[in-house]
């Protein structure tokens, strides 16, 4: 293994020390399948718990996802820079990081688009891609909950144009479509909170690497 995987291996490694075994698993065992969508993928045993910004400085995670069973923790991160990475976690230990919330979980899934369409698996980038635009659909509908002063409508109201746009993004080619579902949750976020700052650096980054380096 060579070029950001390997470091990046290797630093981990060095920053967990004793509180953990590493091994590396997925793409990174078979070197010559890494092109620009490959992440990093590790399986750590933890001997106690360890905060995540032990291992990654804050700053750098663009989005993340968690999932916790009584068995495993699967931590993934999306950084600034492009990059991704997946660790499974077992044993005694858990990584200590928050869930997900927006528009950190949006902007994960929206990295899983691109991953997905940059690997023509289009079933999944579809099915990836609605859950983005079903969530400005939720976005609005809170926005007109929010404006009528109840969660009871008789009949629709204006709020209901954005079905049209929802529905002409659906059916853009999927890169086209990834786009527009950015554009379509900026708007959403925005009504909500008017100090949301669009950031899609990560995604971009990610789409660049993928660019370069096609599968």
């Amino acid at each position: 293994m060579s070029g950001w995987q390997a470091a990046l291996a290797d630093d981990l490694r060095a920053r967990l020390g004793a509180r953990a075994a590493v091994e590396l698993a997925g793409s990174a065992l078979a070197p010559e399948t890494l092109d620009g969508w490959s992440d990093l993928d590790l399986h750590l045993r933890l001997a106690e718990d360890v905060d995540l910004a032990a291992l990654v400085d804050p700053e750098a995670v663009w989005a993340h996802d968690v999932a916790t069973s009584a068995q495993e923790q699967v931590v993934r991160l999306v950084l600034r820079d492009g990059r991704r990475l997946d660790l499974q976690v077992r044993g005694p230990g858990r990584l200590g990081v928050p869930a997900p919330e927006e528009p950190g979980r949006s902007r994960f899934l929206a990295a899983l688009v691109a991953v997905k369409t940059g690997r023509d698996d289009r079933l999944i980038a579809t099915h990836l891609l609605l859950e983005l635009l079903r969530t400005a659909l939720v976005l609005r509908m809170v926005r007109r909950d929010r404006d009528t002063g109840t969660t009871v409508h008789r009949t629709g109201t204006a709020h209901d144009a954005l079905a049209e746009e929802v529905a002409a993004a659906a059916a853009l080619p999927l890169p086209e479509a990834l786009t527009a579902a950015r554009v379509l949750l900026d708007r959403g976020w925005s009504a909500l909170d008017p100090a949301h700052v669009p950031d899609w650096s990560g995604l971009d980054a990610l789409l660049a690497r993928g660019a370069a380096d096609p599968a």
